[in-house]
């Protein structure tokens, strides 16, 4: 996805509310065919006490529906 300032954002989207580490693989392989700027996101539907936690795996961030849209904004 084209972000602002020149960004590309690759994101999945999962419908769990749990993020977890095998979640950041697909998007793992992508990025090997992806500019080195590219930011990974897995987008979830977070729990509350847990939208705080973002780090995935290195390089990949989980985050909710409201982060993604201001990451697209940014």
């Amino acid at each position: 996805v084209p972000a602002g300032n020149g960004r590309l954002l690759a994101v999945e989207a999962k419908a769990s509310r749990t993020a977890r580490p095998p979640m950041a693989d697909a998007l793992l392989r992508l990025k090997k065919v992806l500019p080195a700027a590219a930011e990974l996101r897995v987008v979830h539907r977070p729990i509350k006490e847990f939208e705080h936690i973002s780090a995935l795996r290195p390089g990949v961030k989980a985050i909710g529906m409201k982060s993604l849209i201001e990451d697209l904004r940014r």
